[in-house]
This record gives C-alpha cells, sequence and structure tokens, in this order.
C-alpha cells in the first residue's frame, strides 16, 4: 500500500457510484501491477490510473476527449490559480472526491467552455512550470 491510496481509490470509486457514474472500463497489466479504471456519467468521465506505483486522478468533461487533474479542476471551479507541482495523488483523490458534484455539473452544462478554461489553465501553469507553451491544437 502506498501512502493508502488504495483506501483513497475506493472512497472516490463509492462517491463516483453514489453520483450515478457507472463503471465503465478496467485495463490492468499484471506485470507491473499497472491498471487504469473508467467511470462514466453522460458524457463526463473520470479515470484512474496505476502506472509503476504512480497514481493519476484525472477527469475529461468530453467523454475522454481530453483528460485534466485534479489541481485544474479544483483551479477551474474555485477560480483560483493551480499549484505550479502537482498535489500528492491522494491528495488529488480527495479533491476530486470533494470536487465531484460541482464538476459534473460544470460539465453537463457547458462542456466545451470548459474544456478551453482547463486548456487555459493547463498551459498557464505549464508556461510557470517549464516555460514553455503547450500548443493545445491537438488535445
Amino acid at each position: 500500500m502506498t501512502d493508502g491510496i488504495e483506501l483513497v481509490d475506493e472512497e472516490l470509486a463509492r462517491e463516483l457510484i453514489a453520483q450515478g457514474y457507472e463503471k465503465t472500463g478496467r485495463h490492468a497489466s499484471k506485470g507491473f501491477g499497472d491498471e487504469v479504471t473508467c467511470y462514466s456519467f453522460m458524457h463526463v468521465s473520470v479515470r484512474v490510473v496505476r502506472d509503476r506505483g504512480q497514481w493519476f486522478f484525472e477527469a475529461s468533461p468530453t467523454n475522454g476527449v481530453d483528460w485534466f487533474d485534479a489541481d485544474l479542476w479544483h483551479a477551474c471551479l474555485t477560480n483560483e490559480t493551480p499549484p505550479v507541482e502537482p498535489r500528492a495523488s491522494a491528495a488529488q483523490a480527495h479533491l476530486l472526491t470533494n470536487d465531484l458534484a460541482d464538476l459534473t455539473e460544470t460539465a453537463q452544462e457547458a462542456p466545451m467552455a470548459t474544456v478551453e478554461r482547463l486548456r487555459s489553465l493547463r498551459r498557464a501553469r505549464s508556461q510557470q512550470r517549464i516555460g514553455l507553451d503547450v500548443g493545445e491544437d491537438n488535445s
């Protein structure tokens, strides 16, 4: 167990199901213990990725066309600036769990405006982090 991350993942899964999300996919690789689990509600998707011991918690307002981490979602929903460096995985999972109702409502009401706002936040964070503009043309 990595800092109780499995428990945090279970908490998020329970909240997703409670809010009407359905588990829509799961892929696991036995070699490294990698796993991707996806949940969907209408056109909003959430995925939990475990890749070589690292965990990622992301959501998409457009059925997985583009994914955004919990820090970006939280910043989008609160009009705050996202941290330059991502929070720890458990903190990201807690953010996603706590913001899930607002995230779902925002994504359903204005999916394309939400995508544009999230991309703008991601671009600004990238510029702060590494001084580069990440072209969002292909996202």
